[in-house]
């Protein structure tokens, strides 16, 4: 017994974790989590009900005062939505191009188009195809625009138009009743449109209204303009503009840069500070958008995995499975497939998974090209083989494709 009690005793320290869990200690003296507020509340399912509501009703009043039949009424409501969904964002786009922004990504049928200012990308998923996204970015990604008209420009091109089909339908009695009140009941349906976009609620995807009462300030709003440019270079495997702010409190925009911080950080090799930069991440959650919030997970076990600490990386498997299957429009970046290479191989040790993950990257890196940021990961994403090599010897798998 004392033999072994001595071995126990003579087992070699592991520096790394015993110096993170001194940091931990330190920090948690000053950082604490944020409490929700009103504002970090999500009601995307309240919202649903009431626009699933207002539809139900605004049919069943169409169907009531006219000759048509119910299958009229449920086409006649689709195509009035996808009218209002299209005049909403023609308006968008009018008012976006007169503050200083532009068009960077939209997806629709399943089609995606990305734009960033030398280069553009689009891709075809079928399984998309009920999504419909558009996203404004600043034409000059240095600029820091104005965004109230943009934001509201949609509501109020809609609006205009809206009011005079029924003013048209109120003084243009010979039109018929059916025709009458299929243009008023039309017109009032796609004001769903304008109330979802104009609710000072947070959704899953933020609406107009929520994003001004975020960007009220010239700071916030600046640090949302960034936002947006990383997002687009994140989508097209460019680098980030990263920006470190003194603090990040009582701001709803600056922590959504603090990913491309924790990206950097594991690029430079830098992993106490990237371990920091996660805190951050867990302290400000409550405004780090879900995409992030996976991503940042992703980043925190490849960090583990290459530290040879797969204890701490398998506790944060479950959860992560879970936030990615509660993730809205979660589209992972090359840095998220590359992290997904080295989870395969060490994590679930799985040869088929790996293989997957390693057919994903190469893809992902032929549709974005040779940019300095794809040849990063490529570099990593080998340096992870090589470590499942060593785990793995007998697997046998595909190497990684160089972008052209």
């Amino acid at each position: 017994m004392a033999e072994n009690n001595e071995q126990e005793n003579l087992k070699p320290i592991d520096v790394d974790q015993l110096l993170d869990k001194q940091s931990e200690q330190t920090r948690s003296k000053f950082i604490k989590e944020d409490k929700k507020k009103f504002l970090d509340i999500n009601f995307s399912w309240p919202m649903l009900i009431v626009v699933a509501g207002g539809i139900f009703g605004f049919g069943f009043a169409m169907q009531s005062g006219t000759t048509y039949g119910a299958g009229f009424a449920i086409l006649y409501i689709i195509i009035a939505l996808i009218a209002a969904i299209i005049l909403y964002n023609i308006g968008k786009m009018i008012f976006a191009s007169l503050s200083g922004y532009k068009v960077g990504r939209i997806e629709c049928f399943g089609y995606e188009l990305i734009r960033g200012k030398n280069k553009s990308i689009s891709s075809y998923s079928i399984s998309n195809i009920l999504e419909f996204h558009v996203t404004y970015v600043p034409k000059d990604e240095n600029a820091n625009p104005k965004n109230r008209l943009m934001l509201f420009g949609g509501e109020l091109f809609y609006s205009l138009i809206a009011i005079a089909l029924i003013v048209v339908s109120v003084v243009v009695p010979s039109l018929g009743a059916n025709i009458t009140k299929t243009l008023m009941y039309g017109a009032l349906l796609g004001f769903i449109v304008v109330i979802y976009e104009m609710v000072p609620f947070r959704l899953d995807n933020y609406n107009d209204t929520y994003t001004a009462i975020i960007t009220s300030s010239e700071e916030d709003r600046k640090a949302y303009n960034t936002y947006l440019v990383n997002y687009i270079n994140d989508r097209l495997g460019l680098e980030n503009k990263v920006i470190v702010y003194d603090s990040y409190d009582n701001s709803r925009t600056k922590p959504l840069n603090i990913l491309p911080k924790l990206n950097q950080e594991v690029y430079d090799n830098k992993y106490q500070e990237a371990l920091k930069t996660l805190e951050l991440v867990n302290k400000y959650k409550l405004n780090v958008i879900p995409n992030q919030q996976v991503e940042a997970m992703q980043e925190e076990i490849y960090l583990f995995l290459t530290h040879s600490r797969t204890k701490e990386a398998e506790k944060l498997m479950l959860p992560l499975d879970k936030k990615i299957k509660s993730t809205p429009d979660y589209h992972p970046s090359i840095s998220s497939l590359r992290c997904s290479i080295l989870i395969s191989g060490l994590l679930a040790n799985s040869e088929y998974d790996l293989a997957d993950s390693i057919l994903d990257f190469n893809k992902e890196c032929k549709k974005l090209g040779k940019t300095p940021r794809v040849e990063k990961e490529i570099e990593m994403a080998k340096n992870s083989l090589e470590r499942i090599k060593l785990a793995h010897p007998d697997w046998k798998f595909d190497n990684i494709t160089i972008a052209e």
